[in-house]
């Protein structure tokens, strides 16, 4: 191996002396016993003719003194490596290794050959026969389940199966103790609470009816006693429907517009407008209602939203979800009470909020005339205290219930009770292989219409949602599923409005 020139001690040959073109070095050696010839002259000094180098030989060591040859070896190593700087020592070493590395790696790829194993990388500083690993593009991972923004109990991963053994009941999105009677140990942990709730809505509904607005044309407010869910949607539709019939109004239905950016003004609702900027149930209607006299109304102050919808040439109004604001006054008051109520019971543990589903207390009864209770079965005989009731019942429209007959629906809905929606959809024997329920007023995000896609392709199904819902899909998103009301008490329920409005 060439050694680094400027760090070895020794008189220096010029390339004149050696006849060529670099400089060579003269090392002189002593006692080395590989430069020794036992036949020559212990005192001739051996050359070689091809380098211009010269060493002195030294004396063989004799065979018969081996520990004194090995004594004379050692002193003439010490004795050359001392003649070596500490930096062509450390290059010297450092080479070793770097052979002695190479030479492991060989024999190893050698070993790897004859084995008939080849290996990616013989790189010398790795392990010997590093594990093979299936690049990560390429490892067998099971599907995952897409995310919802919603609990995970009330995602419902049912399997493709006929719909007359389709799992039933489907479980509400509200607390179930909160229509526990007699109420649980949580609901009775939280009366202090829904005591101090009560008594604010009921000074805040007394104060807002001392400064109440009277509108000077015919006024129908639509409510409901609990949180969500009784129905107010589909009754609203029903009356506009029927005064329409009546042609003799130009109706005005004012909404709060829950949810919208655009309510802090009364605004009317307009084709350009979406559910994002007005809220999804003002959208509902209006879609409803297009190429009809019906104008829809959004505010957050109500009284100023009637009075533009009055200056706009409105004959009639119907506030929807009215009951609680009474800072405008009406010639009928109705509620909406959802006859499918767990335990068979529309009033829960009878609390209000937050131990029960009460929006205000059971004394608020006394503030409707009539109330009109929907999808209540036969078995049960609610006097819903005294309240004078009139029944009506859900059905899905027959031009949007025919394209779904025998296809895969994976059906979805942002409602307070979307179980109510999924009722409807086994009740008409459709082919329901998966539910996802979302909250109410929910806004599909990208995420949520990827995940059900991804659902509805994963069972070659479509997918189905109710009409609040579509406003806000992108169109042809999913197939929707109207609902109208009707039965048997229609006219008498007509008849006691037109007293009412008289």
């Amino acid at each position: 191996m060439p050694t680094n020139p400027t760090s070895i001690q020794g008189p220096i040959t010029t390339a004149t002396q050696a006849g060529v073109s670099s400089p060579t070095y003269a090392m002189p050696i002593t006692n080395h016993p590989t430069c020794t010839n036992p036949n020559q002259n212990p005192n001739a000094t051996r050359s070689k003719p091809s380098s211009t180098r010269t060493r002195n030989t030294a004396n063989h060591p004799s065979p018969t003194n081996t520990k004194a040859s090995n004594h004379n070896k050692l002193k003439s190593t010490a004795s050359i490596i001392a003649q070596i700087s500490p930096q062509t020592r450390m290059m010297f070493l450092m080479s070793v290794a770097n052979l002695e590395h190479h030479r492991r790696a060989e024999a190893r790829s050698a070993a790897q050959a004859k084995a008939g194993t080849t290996s990616s990388q013989n790189h010398p500083h790795k392990l010997p026969n590093p594990p093979q690993r299936t690049p990560r593009h390429q490892q067998h991972r099971p599907p995952r389940q897409p995310p919802f923004r919603t609990h995970t109990h009330n995602l419902l991963p049912f399997r493709p199966q006929p719909c007359n053994i389709f799992p039933m009941p489907f479980p509400s999105s509200t607390p179930a103790f909160w229509w526990k009677n007699p109420p649980t140990l949580a609901a009775q942990l939280l009366k202090p609470l829904a005591w101090a709730y009560a008594k604010i809505a009921t000074w805040h509904g007394q104060h807002r009816a001392k400064h109440a607005y009277y509108p000077a044309i015919p006024t129908i407010s639509v409510g409901n006693l609990t949180v969500g869910g009784g129905g107010k949607t589909p009754l609203t539709l029903w009356l506009a429907e029927h005064f329409l019939t009546q042609n003799q109004h130009q109706i005005a239905i004012i909404s709060r517009g829950y949810g919208g950016t655009e309510t802090t003004h009364p605004t009317q609702v307009m084709p350009h407008h979406t559910a994002a900027q007005v809220g999804d149930e003002p959208m509902l209607y209006f879609n409803h209602f297009i190429g009809k006299p019906v104008t829809i109304w959004v505010g957050k102050h109500r009284p100023s939203v009637v009075k533009r919808a009055e200056q706009a040439g409105a004959t009639l109004l119907i506030l929807d979800d009215g009951f609680q604001r009474q800072d405008v006054a009406r010639h009928a008051n109705l509620l909406a009470i959802n006859g499918q109520s767990p335990n068979g019971n529309p009033w829960g543990n009878q609390l209000t909020l937050p131990a029960g589903p009460l929006r205000e207390a059971l004394t608020a009864l006394k503030r409707a005339h009539f109330g009109i209770v929907i999808d209540e079965p036969a078995t049960h005989a609610n006097t819903y205290y005294g309240l004078p009731t009139y029944r009506l019942f859900t059905s899905a429209t027959p031009e949007t219930l025919a394209p779904l007959q025998n296809q895969k629906l994976v059906a979805f809905a942002g409602l307070a009770h979307p179980e109510k929606f999924f009722q409807t959809l086994h009740q008409n024997h459709l082919n329901v292989v998966q539910t996802i329920p979302f909250p109410d007023h929910h806004l599909y995000t990208k995420t949520d219409l990827k995940n059900i896609q991804t659902i509805a392709k994963k069972y070659h199904a479509i997918p189905v949602t109710t009409a609040k819902d579509a406003p806000k899909l992108p169109q042809n998103f999913a197939q929707i599923l109207k609902i109208n009301l009707q039965g048997e008490d229609s006219q008498s329920i007509h008849a006691e409005l037109a007293k009412l409005l008289a």
